[in-house]
């Protein structure tokens, strides 16, 4: 490639800006490679902001090796794009740069825009903002989780309680927080399919070759791997949607699309109606478990519910002193004065449940709810499941504390329960219209005729 043509590079019949950190600066920079996409198929186009380019990235490294942090520029930088913006809508135009603005052929828009500095006092700040002199500045992909954090999906995390909150957060920080320890915290725009591909890798790593945690060589799932891309993806769409850049916020051009590994995890099993009945319904096998966690499990047995969901049901969603004895799964506390919220896990997961059995006779015991792992769902599952596996109370290495839910729902297939009717019990969506009002006492009838046999001793 001649000179004149220098740092750039074509791909699909577009012009990028490929430029490798001199090795000067590679201790202060720690990026390999600066590759930034023209947005443009014109050769001519592409030299002219491929040399602002150059002439930026230039100044960068001198002020780098002059000592000044790259924080602090970006963050001045930012400032001034920022206040660029805010200028031009008092002027009832939308900011864009001189590149954007003579992107297009038709320089309609940029011609009324010097129209619109005709008859105005000279002023170079005003200039700069109709004209577009200020470049543009993305966030940082750490700044950018912040303003999703705290704006973008805000409203969407008032539903959820303060632990939901923060361990929602901190899943969140930790996905982010590879990628930028894989690549650099790079400006959002400055994202590549390689650098995507770099946290892929990583993660086809961990889950092929395992990699060593605490001196022992584990495997990790597919899920974790595809849990750190999908947050990465949905990131990167969700910060150019708000930022109103619609070329970027396109699935098509999202670094991190299509990315995914794909999930061998092992089937829950499900306990049989005998071994319920035998082991974990006989009182001598669950008296050393404490209290409110062998409370739960005997809940879980006849409503099918999730842990989480028995764990943090509060007194106004259990009636004891209804016609039909039943608890509602809803969003805990919602609106409920002196009660805190907490978010269930989707719409259909709204649901009235009769109690019958051996978890009617849970709730008599509790029928304010299980305060000592209200928030703590993951607290009691570990002392459930510690527990369980000392007790050989676990038919396989496949069987969990979630089991008890399956178990439910094989019940409920076997006795012929309706299709529709499990769907709502369990939670889930039908596919077909809403299973309509729900007559409770034709429910608890079902269920009456399909409930374990328990002795009375269990409780005391």
């Amino acid at each position: 490639m001649n000179s004149e043509d220098m740092y750039l590079k074509e791909r699909n019949g577009w012009w990028h800006y490929a430029r490798r950190v001199p090795k000067r600066v590679q201790h202060l920079d720690h990026r390999d490679l600066v590759r930034i996409s023209l947005k443009t198929r014109s050769l001519e186009i592409a030299r002219k902001r491929r040399d602002i380019l150059v002439e930026a990235d230039d100044e960068y490294w001198e002020n780098l090796c002059a000592g000044e942090l790259p924080t602090k520029l970006r963050e001045a930088s930012q400032k001034k794009y920022v206040a660029a913006q805010t200028r031009a809508k008092t002027l009832n135009i939308t900011y864009k740069t001189m590149d954007e603005l003579t992107a297009d052929t038709d320089l309609t828009e940029l011609v009324d825009r010097i129209r619109l500095l005709e008859g105005k006092e000279t002023n170079p700040m005003l200039t700069n903002v109709v004209l577009g002199g200020q470049p543009r500045c993305e966030k940082t992909v750490s700044q950018a989780l912040d303003l999703f954090i705290n704006e973008i999906v805000a409203n969407e995390l008032i539903t959820k309680s303060e632990k939901q909150k923060k361990s929602w957060i901190k899943t969140e920080r930790r996905s982010i927080q590879t990628y930028i320890d894989l690549t650099s915290d790079m400006p959002m725009d400055q994202i590549t399919r390689e650098d995507a591909l770099k946290l892929y890798n990583f993660w086809n790593s961990r889950i092929t070759k395992g990699a060593i945690y605490k001196g022992k060589l584990k495997y990790y799932s597919p899920t974790a791997g595809n849990r750190e891309l999908g947050d990465m993806r949905l990131l990167y769409k969700s910060y150019f949607q708000y930022v109103g850049n619609n070329d970027l916020a396109d699935d098509t051009v999202n670094p991190f699309r299509g990315l995914r590994f794909k999930d061998r995890k092992k089937k829950r099993a499900s306990f049989t109606p005998e071994w319920i009945e035998q082991k974990i319904l006989n009182p001598e096998l669950m008296k050393s478990l404490n209290r409110d966690a062998r409370l739960i499990i005997y809940a879980l047995i006849e409503t099918g519910c999730r842990p989480s969901e028995i764990c943090n049901i509060q007194a106004p969603n259990i009636h004891l002193d209804a016609d039909i004895p039943h608890i509602e799964i809803s969003t805990a506390g919602a609106g409920i004065e002196g009660m805190a919220a907490r978010e269930i896990k989707t719409r259909t997961s709204h649901r009235k449940i009769p109690l019958v059995g051996v978890s009617l006779e849970a709730f008599k015991y509790r029928p304010k709810g299980f305060s000592r792992y209200f928030d703590k769902e993951d607290s009691f599952s570990q002392t459930a499941l510690k527990y369980f596996r000392a007790n050989h109370l676990l038919p396989t290495e496949n069987h969990f504390i979630y089991s008890f839910r399956h178990s439910y729902e094989n019940r409920l297939k076997t006795a012929k329960v309706d299709y529709e009717l499990r769907c709502y019990l369990f939670g889930h969506s039908s596919g077909r219209p809403d299973y309509g009002d729900i007559d409770l006492k034709l429910i608890q009838s079902i269920l009456e005729k399909n409930k374990l046999s328990f002795y009375s001793q269990l409780f005391f």
